[in-house]
């Protein structure tokens, strides 16, 4: 989960065969309109990843996104899935924390309940190549920032760091 043009959909892309990824985009518009699970392989496990729309999505409201995803969510609940992680995605590279960006983490903690906090990665995407010392320093007192300020509350409950970097292999 996560803000629109974060990675999601990319990040998901990583995992799966060419033939069988998601339609990603780089546009002006949001792109993922539906919920959508593939299975992949993970660290040698067969796991399901599910890409969901956005939050700031182009054309629907934050509430409309979340009550799609809460419904979606009870339905496998149900239907006995199992769910051990949800990742939250940030782009590393938005340097302002806007009230939207306020709102949308406010509706995910609701949405996911504080007792699952532990269960979270915060994820932050699009690191800049490592040739590029000055603006990956930059990003990693960002990330820092992250961590201490905009996701305290879900770090202090056992929500960790993670990176997603487009120029690793």
């Amino acid at each position: 989960m996560g803000c629109t043009g974060s990675g999601k959909t990319t990040f998901i892309n990583t995992f799966l065969d060419e033939k069988d990824q998601l339609l990603s985009g780089d546009d002006l518009e949001s792109v993922t309109q539906e919920i959508a699970d593939v299975e992949a392989v993970v660290g040698g496990k067969k796991v399901m990843l599910v890409d969901t729309p956005g939050f700031d999505d182009t054309f629907r409201p934050e509430l409309t996104i979340a009550t799609t995803i809460a419904e979606w969510l009870a339905k496998r609940y149900e239907g006995g899935a199992m769910i051990n992680g949800i990742i939250y995605m940030r782009d590393i590279r938005k340097v302002r924390t806007t009230h939207s960006d306020i709102a949308n983490r406010i509706m995910f903690e609701k949405l996911i309940g504080e007792e699952n906090f532990a269960n979270v990665r915060l994820v932050t995407s699009f690191w800049p190549p490592e040739s590029n010392a000055r603006e990956t320093k930059l990003c990693e007192e960002r990330e820092q920032k992250l961590m201490t300020k905009f996701w305290k509350d879900m770090a202090v409950r056992g929500s960790t760091a993670g990176r997603f970097n487009i120029y690793d292999d």
